[in-house]
């Protein structure tokens, strides 16, 4: 089966560096995050006293933020390096659940202060960005 490459999914070069570099960012800043909540959230400044809902500890939520956000965010961060044709589907799927964590998060653990707003501002607005340049390559082809 023959697959016409022009009709794949593809971000244009300034869309992929947007992409690569808020995935990585969003990447590292997961991976460490997640395991610094699963090696001590305590350290880092998160009290057990603020998780509300389904959680006791931040063992489910660091295993979430390290493996899902992080390593998702390093795969895409792969893929649009790749020019691969998922990459697009993938970046509009991460950007939405890392807006869809933040929410999360707020609802968890509350506001915990400005540092938190700075947060979520610019997280959110990488969610939004890797969202939107996701699904734009996606209905542009």
């Amino acid at each position: 089966m023959y697959v016409i490459v022009s009709a794949l999914p593809r971000f244009g070069p300034v869309a992929r560096r947007i992409v690569v570099g808020a995935a990585v960012a969003n990447g590292i800043g997961a991976l460490l995050g997640g395991a610094g909540l699963l090696h001590d959230a305590e350290g880092m400044g998160y009290r057990e006293s603020w998780l509300r809902g389904p959680f006791s500890d931040y063992t489910v939520p660091g295993l979430f933020l390290l493996v899902v956000i992080g390593g998702g965010m390093i795969v895409l961060a792969a893929l649009a390096l790749a020019e691969g044709p998922a990459a697009p589907a993938v970046s509009y799927r991460m950007g939405l659940l890392l807006l869809a964590w933040l929410a999360i998060e707020t609802l968890v653990i509350g506001y915990r202060g400005p540092v938190q707003i700075g947060f979520v501002i610019a997280c959110g607005g990488s969610g939004l960005a890797l969202a939107w340049l996701g699904r734009r390559a996606l209905t542009r082809s």
